[in-house]
């Protein structure tokens, strides 16, 4: 069957020509079931994994309507991070580059003075941000939300989930038109978590992209002592050559143990854990983006919305407990056609969950060891 393309999906045209500028050729599986539905004008709970492509598969229509009939405040998109909201604007942006749509973002670290100067000298077509500056712009009506046809909650789940982002986002809700569409969006969507905003989205569209490990990953398991675990991630990461990895643990405990021994052996590491202060977050995050830092450390709840396309390998300290979660992990690498390797370390005690994994998500785990330096069969 032949492959769909962004011009099948009627997209438009400028748009287009971003998308394969950066190398997007073809839609992903997300994108092609998105894009139609949102464009016929359906309410969606998205359901897909960081990397799927449902980033561009909300903004591509959204952007494709509003460079149709451009009104001010046409699309809001919120996200429950900072560093969320400005990734996806980031997107936008260069999306737009062609257009005359202007994208502005508003999040809770930014200089609040200088965000409602900027709303005075232009207003935007489409707004980025995170729920609590969102609203408290709108309540000082400086953000007209009643003008807003589109609203977007990515990691809906985690929004919804937690009692007061939940009480925002429905305050926000409150102040769009009744007409406006909605799209919800997470990696994973209990249903009931859509009954908050019921009212607005009496009968959404549930869209999912089915799971699965591309074929670009190769994924190989190394026995380790427990007591000598972050030493073998250190041995692992030598063997990488300057790439770029992520290590995962199971606790910010470990995750500050290994990041301090991984440092202390003059590995350029970084942690990410989810009770980082925000601005040590951006930090660690713009040092690895930027090439700072090889090695990125991070709970999986840490890694949680992080999009970085040139992720070489993962490494998992311990085997993940669950199919899901080593899915989650291992979509960190391999992204965009890429090769990617995920390297699972285990004790003698954890041999079996390696098997678990390997059966459970259709993927082969070899084994491989260390010798001199290198990975071997």
């Amino acid at each position: 069957m032949e492959e769909a393309s962004f011009k099948d999906l009627n997209v438009d045209d400028l748009l287009i020509q971003q998308v394969l500028a950066e190398g997007i050729t073809v839609p992903t599986t997300i994108q092609e079931k998105v894009v139609p539905k949102h464009l016929e004008g359906s309410d969606l709970i998205i359901e897909a994994e960081t990397g799927s492509g449902k980033s561009l598969a909300f903004l591509l229509p959204i952007l494709t309507k509003v460079i149709q009939d451009p009104k001010p405040f046409s699309a809001v998109i919120i996200a429950p991070t900072n560093e969320l909201a400005m990734q996806l604007y980031s997107v936008a942006e260069s999306l737009c580059q062609k257009t005359e749509l202007v994208v502005h973002s508003y999040i809770g670290s930014g200089n609040k003075k200088r965000q409602l100067e900027r709303l005075k000298k232009q207003k935007p077509h489409v707004v980025f941000g995170t729920p609590d500056r969102v609203l408290s712009l709108a309540e000082e009506k400086k953000l007209k939300l009643q003008q807003t046809q589109y609203v977007v909650i990515d990691e809906a789940d985690q929004l919804l989930q937690d009692e007061k982002s939940q009480h925002t986002v429905t305050k926000i809700s409150q102040r769009v038109g009744k007409e406006a569409q909605y799209a919800l969006c997470s990696a994973t969507f209990p249903t009931e978590l859509a009954r908050s905003l019921e009212k607005n989205i009496p009968d959404p569209l549930h869209i999912q992209a089915k799971t699965q490990i591309p074929l670009s990953i190769d994924h190989v398991w190394v026995e380790s002592e427990k007591r000598k675990k972050i030493d073998t991630v250190r041995q692992l990461i030598a063997t990488m050559d300057k790439q770029k990895g992520i290590v995962f643990t199971s606790t910010i405990e470990k995750a500050e143990e290994t990041v301090d021994k991984l440092t202390y052996k003059k590995v350029k590491a970084v942690s990410l854990i989810g009770v980082s202060d925000k601005q040590d977050r951006k930090q660690a995050i713009d040092r690895f983006r930027g090439g700072e830092a090889d090695v990125l450390v991070a709970t999986e709840l840490a890694a949680r919305g992080l999009d970085i396309a040139d992720v070489d390998y993962v490494i998992n300290l311990d085997p993940p407990t669950s199919n899901t979660s080593y899915i989650h992990r291992a979509g960190r690498t391999g992204r965009v056609g890429r090769r990617g390797l995920v390297i699972t370390l285990s004790d003698e005690t954890q041999v079996d969950l390696i098997k678990k994994r390997s059966k459970g998500c259709g993927v082969s785990i070899e084994k491989r060891q260390l010798r001199h330096g290198k990975l071997q069969a």
